[in-house]
């Protein structure tokens, strides 16, 4: 199974980790500038603006500041 990566994206950049068929949040991470990221999913959805990443989690009974 291929992995999907994200290496030192220009800008801060949000993830929501999907389920299959985006049925369900499996997980949720902030990648800055400096850092990479890499999950085993392939349904991922980037953010550059967390205002929106914040809306779809809490639209999913997600906080990402509780965690």
């Amino acid at each position: 199974m291929a992995n999907t990566k994200l290496s030192y994206p220009d800008t801060a950049t949000y993830v929501i980790i999907w389920g299959p068929e985006k049925k369900e949040i499996k997980g949720w991470a902030e990648v800055s500038s400096n850092h990479c990221f890499e999950s085993k999913w392939t349904e991922i959805d980037y953010y550059t603006d967390r205002k929106e990443w914040k809306i779809v989690l809490s639209n999913n009974s997600v906080d990402p500041d509780e965690e």
